[in-house]
């Protein structure tokens, strides 16, 4: 991984961190509220800022793991990105227990693009939304929403 890449990493936490602490001023974050992310290095410097924290949940948007978009859009492979990125991954993976998908076929291609990820995902709630609708012929919002939101904010603290 050069230089530049580390320091724009190091920023963009740091201009993270910056905003959800804005939020939680503004907004008096408590452990009972329930927090929904859609990137992993969100959730990332919210778990750092409030570690005890555990209505929270994850809807994973990637086609495969985050480095397998990094590669995709910058068009090589890098060692030290994957493990960064991975290693993001694997926090959240390890500290929350509730995980979005918008489809089988996104967390199909999570598990085939890292199956390291498997065992961390064997004891989670695993949620597909197919992003607010059961199916496309669907007009109804999804109920998997509303009990995906429910048992988040069931969970003991």
């Amino acid at each position: 991984m050069n230089t530049d890449q580390v320091f724009h990493k190091v920023v963009e936490f740091k201009k993270i961190t910056q905003i959800l602490k804005r939020f939680h001023t503004e907004y008096e974050f408590s452990a009972q509220d329930a927090f929904v992310f859609h990137d992993e290095n969100t959730l990332y410097a919210f778990s750092e800022l409030f570690p005890s924290f555990k209505k929270v949940t994850q809807i994973h948007h990637c086609q495969g793991s985050r480095y397998n978009e990094f590669k995709a859009m910058n068009g090589y492979q890098n060692e030290e990105m994957r493990k960064i990125l991975n290693y993001i991954h694997q926090k959240s993976l390890t500290k929350y227990i509730h995980f979005g998908f918008p489809s089988n076929g996104a967390y199909e291609e999570l598990i085939k693009t890292e199956p390291d990820f498997i065992p961390l995902l064997e004891n989670k709630t695993l949620h597909v939304l197919y992003n607010g609708y059961d199916r496309k012929e669907d007009i109804a919002p999804s109920q998997g929403i509303e009990l995906l939101a429910n048992k988040i904010k069931k969970v003991c603290v």
